[in-house]
């Protein structure tokens, strides 16, 4: 019975892991391959991470569009990790990381725009996660 907990287990972790979707009792993150999503429930204090690409030399970011009654903060500003093996130059691809920390109880859909900062009509791509902080 152990073995067939442990393989369980297993298959959940790795289908997880596949997903885009990581989580421990700290933390969620997800990247982009879980865009477009509902996110596993989170907790009141727990930490959601988005990890996206960007080219962020181009000007153009991810940028959380405001909701009534949110139940997310984002926390800070994005940060920026360039691709493994790119040289680091103006218009690199990145891994932009947000992060945000849950704040009241209820359901929210997370809506990211990725644009420039000051053209609030044209996002280049936009992106969603359902959440529930229990």
């Amino acid at each position: 019975m152990l073995k067939i907990n442990t393989l369980i287990f297993s298959a959940a972790i790795l289908g997880a892991c596949s997903s885009g979707i990581q989580s421990t009792p700290y933390a969620t993150t997800v990247d982009d391959r879980a865009v477009n999503s509902v996110v596993p429930a989170l907790y009141l204090g727990q930490q959601f991470i988005v990890r996206l690409p960007s080219k962020p030399g181009t000007g153009y970011h991810w940028i959380p569009v405001n909701e009534a009654n949110a139940i997310l903060a984002q926390q800070g500003e994005s940060s920026y990790q360039t691709l493994q093996g790119t040289v680091q130059v103006s218009e690199s691809p990145s891994i932009e990381t947000l992060s945000f920390k849950t704040l009241n109880k209820g359901t929210q859909r997370l809506r990211l725009e990725y644009r420039q900062p000051w053209d609030i009509k044209s996002a280049k791509k936009e992106v969603f996660y359902d959440v529930t902080v229990k």
